[in-house]
């Protein structure tokens, strides 16, 4: 998959759960409109039965996860977008606002990868630095997030990451 193609899905993908999340939270998405079981058949013919066994009560939390899920995904792929078209070294990047987009989700890449629906911020030296993405109004300060569950508020909420995954799609786009 070329890599604004990959940075394209994961938007598309974290717009959903955004979407299904807050249907959720304003009760148009309700266990009754959950069917109880789901025949899914794969491409080798082969059916598979899923019993839904969620309850009124986990739906919130489970739609959450799908979110984290989703912040999870965009920040691996949005990264391994950006590493294909402009290699590891981002900390060298002469562009400022590409270097703090760069390092931001690399910093966001590196908080999902151990326990994706519960990340936290591993600031390696070198990225514990205010990064600014100032075309956007992006802010990421990593100066005192190290060893911190990430928490959208950090980086102004999940419409500022959909204007960072934004933001390195038109990179992408640039660059060829």
């Amino acid at each position: 998959m070329i890599p604004e193609r990959q940075i394209n899905t994961t938007i598309e993908n974290l717009t959903l759960a955004i979407t299904e999340w807050a249907a959720v939270k304003n009760g148009l998405i309700t266990t009754k409109n959950l069917p109880n079981i789901v025949d899914w058949k794969l491409g080798n013919g082969t059916t598979i039965r899923i019993t839904n066994t969620v309850k009124d009560n986990q739906l919130e939390l489970y739609f959450t996860n799908q979110l984290r899920a989703a912040f999870a995904v965009s920040s691996i792929q949005a990264n391994s977008a950006l590493e294909s078209v402009y290699g590891k070294q981002r900390l060298d990047d002469k562009d400022l606002d590409r270097r703090a987009a760069r390092c931001s989700i690399y910093m966001m890449r590196c908080s999902v990868g151990h326990n994706p629906l519960e990340p936290i911020w591993v600031c390696h030296s070198g990225f514990r630095e205010r990064f600014q993405v100032q075309s956007i109004g992006f802010v990421l300060d990593m100066r005192s997030l190290d060893g911190q569950i990430v928490e959208w508020e950090q980086f102004g909420g999940p419409q500022k990451f959909l204007d960072l995954l934004n933001y390195c799609r038109s990179l992408l786009l640039g660059s060829k």
